[in-house]
């Protein structure tokens, strides 16, 4: 049984609070310097391979190869939206994420309603693999399982 094991940094608050996602379906938060469990998030059907907090520390996305992304509220532990994706990152400090979809899409989220906001990126004819968001922030780069690699201009949302 895997687990991945990721430092919050988004929260000054949480800096020593973790999220782990592993094969057994089920991400934990934990308070490092207190050896405790904080609460599970139980939703995804196989193993977790991605998470991060919401810049504001207030919201928790994971991704799972069941192909989806769940948000959460990291206190009471309640799913707020499920959605197809296989990667996920943050659009700097702002309340939007972006998605890479097993459909070769990008979908950039509103990670306070859970909505899918207006933009859509496509171009890609397979599995997206991976996303970064250029230093400025003005730019989303997706990878592909089709081999290529595109660029998007995401200035609106940061």
């Amino acid at each position: 049984m895997g687990c991945d094991v990721r430092k919050s940094q988004r929260h000054p608050g949480w800096i020593r609070r973790r999220h782990g996602g592993s094969e057994d379906f089920i991400v934990w938060m934990w308070n490092a310097d207190q050896s405790a469990s904080m609460n599970t998030f139980l939703g995804h059907s196989v193993s977790v391979t991605c998470g991060d907090f919401t810049p504001d520390g207030e919201t928790v996305c994971t991704g799972s190869d069941d192909a989806t992304l769940r948000i959460w509220n990291p206190k009471s532990g309640e799913n707020i939206h499920v959605g197809g994706v296989t990667c996920l990152t943050w659009l700097g400090k702002s309340k939007y994420l972006a998605t890479g979809c097993g459909d070769g899409n990008v979908r950039v989220w509103d990670s306070l309603s859970g909505d899918c906001v207006r933009r859509t990126f496509s171009g890609h004819s397979n599995i997206i693999q991976g996303l970064s968001i250029s230093t400025n922030q003005d730019f989303l780069v997706s990878i592909s399982m089709d081999g290529t690699a595109r660029v998007f201009e995401i200035s609106e949302f940061c």
